[in-house]
């Protein structure tokens, strides 16, 4: 568990899930938040997620794209970055969306995690 802002965990838990897959996800919208929550358990509000997206996207640690299903393509339209196409791109089931790092690293070592101790006793 780190201990940082909403939106920076939310940042983390992003960078967590495209890393477990070769640094390359695609699902769909609600997909992403069941995966967030599993991470994050106090998220609730999506406007939270799409902030951490776009702020991740917009500090180039990831690279936001839509499949085409016609072309098979998997990254066939990046995302433009203009509010108005954020319904259509994030929120569209039909598709789903990327997400791909790309220079996440710097993220990743900013982040405090706490470290937990453990002790081991046995009864007496």
């Amino acid at each position: 568990m780190i201990r940082e802002p909403l939106s920076d965990r939310l940042e983390y838990a992003i960078l967590e899930i495209v890393s477990r897959y070769n640094a390359d996800h695609q699902n769909y919208w609600g997909g992403w938040e069941t995966s967030v929550r599993a991470i994050v358990p106090d998220y609730c509000q999506q406007s939270d997620l799409l902030g951490a997206f776009k702020r991740l996207w917009k500090n180039r640690a990831l690279y936001l794209t839509k499949p085409d299903n016609l072309t098979r393509k998997r990254h066939a339209f990046y995302y433009p970055g203009d509010p108005a196409d954020d319904e259509k791109f994030f929120f569209d089931s039909s598709l789903g969306f990327n997400a791909k790092l790309n220079v996440g690293r710097r993220y990743w070592d900013g982040i405090r995690v706490e470290k937990k101790t453990a002790i081991i006793g046995f009864p007496r």
